[in-house]
């Protein structure tokens, strides 16, 4: 399966909820081979750098199994367009929905290898 990307651009703004992960009962996440915080500046490195990856290659690939993942970061490009990404603690994986009309409409991955920590 090939991957799909969204088209990425310039970021106007970036809105954090919490630079913290968390697993799937809402619990921080005791170890983190990721950044242990989400930043501004991790979130803009991660857009500049990361490619479109397949879910299947996110599954079989980079293990990301989804089970210590970030909180959602917003993000707004200048050309008005609106994301909500969250990234996986264990892979590099980005997962970004498109939010329209305030609800996410789809998931597309994405990966970048030198902001894996």
């Amino acid at each position: 399966m090939d991957p799909r990307a969204y088209p990425l651009g310039k970021v106007r703004r970036i809105a954090l909820s919490s630079p913290r992960f968390f697993d799937a009962d809402g619990k921080p996440c005791a170890t983190q081979p990721a950044p242990a915080r989400i930043t501004e500046r991790y979130v803009r490195n991660f857009l500049r750098q990361a490619f479109p990856v397949s879910q299947v290659a996110v599954m079989n690939d980079y293990g990301s199994f989804g089970e210590c993942t970030s909180d959602n970061v917003d993000v707004q490009f200048t050309d008005g367009r609106q994301v909500r990404l969250s990234f996986a603690a264990d892979s590099g994986v980005g997962y970004l929905s498109p939010v329209i009309k305030g609800k996410e409409e789809d998931v597309y991955f994405y990966y970048c290898e030198a902001c894996k920590r």
